[in-house]
């Protein structure tokens, strides 16, 4: 199924579950943000002040004649910014930023350009965005040549040094040639503006990961922020999360 159906009929089950379209009236309908493996989609219907509209372009879907009624929705399928290749791509930035700096230390006698002799087992390279005493293998590409394993090893740098990390992943400083825009210079409408007072429903990985760690069925996107936080604190071998003294390395100076 094409992204921009998929995302579509997503908006069209959820808002018809919820009695918010199909029943003959017209309700402020919910937004939807659903996380897949390799692109996350988001539909939502904007609010916007009179006399104003949407840029016109493909993010522009007409959801015609729906029980009497048309939705002029916004719609986009942000390829490669699924959970996995999101992943992917914030591991190999750390990579590539790490080896262009500390070549000698990354690895046991490599260098940058013997990409092929990278492992699990010889190359080591500190991110952020793991919890502090945390080693996991995982797949890391420079877009130009085959992934290659290595060994992610979590630091003490804290979740503002691992949210830098992935706004850079993201482009968010693209240059945004249709304002406002999302992140990598695409166009889209900004919730917090056009969509007040209706609900955001997060599918998928998004349920598939936050619910295991006691996020409940409804949240904000500050309690998402605070457990993030938390996340990263480093542990005790029971889980336990210890305590570390405030420094800048926490706060994500480096």
């Amino acid at each position: 199924m094409d992204g921009r159906d998929e995302g579509v009929f997503a908006w069209i089950t959820v808002n018809y579950l919820l009695n918010l379209i199909g029943s003959g009236r017209r309700s402020p309908t919910a937004a939807v943000m659903d996380l897949g493996g390799g692109s996350t989609q988001i539909v939502f219907e904007p609010s916007l002040p009179k006399m104003t509209h949407m840029h016109p372009g493909e993010h522009v879907y007409q959801l015609r004649n729906f029980s009497n009624t048309t939705y002029t929705l916004y719609q986009k399928s942000y390829l490669g910014y699924g959970l996995k290749q999101a992943r992917q791509s914030t591991n190999s930035l750390a990579t590539f930023a790490h080896l262009m700096k500390h070549a000698e230390t990354a690895h046991s006698g490599l260098t940058p350009s013997s990409w092929e002799a990278f492992s699990a087992e010889n190359t080591h390279i500190p991110s952020p965005c793991y919890a502090e005493g945390m080693k996991k293998a995982a797949k890391v590409s420079t877009g130009m040549s085959q992934a290659r394993e290595v060994t992610m090893r979590g630091t003490s740098s804290g979740f503002r040094a691992c949210q830098r990390l992935v706004e850079l992943m993201m482009d968010k400083d693209a240059e945004c040639q249709q304002a406002p825009c999302s992140f990598a210079g695409v166009y889209q409408p900004p919730l917090s503006q056009v969509f007040k007072h209706a609900d955001i429903v997060a599918l998928s990985y998004f349920y598939d990961r936050l619910t295991p760690l006691g996020l409940g069925p409804t949240f904000t996107v500050k309690e998402l922020e605070q457990l993030a936080e938390r996340l990263e604190r480093p542990r005790d071998q029971g889980g336990r999360a210890l305590s570390r003294p405030t420094s800048s390395c926490q706060m994500g100076v480096v």
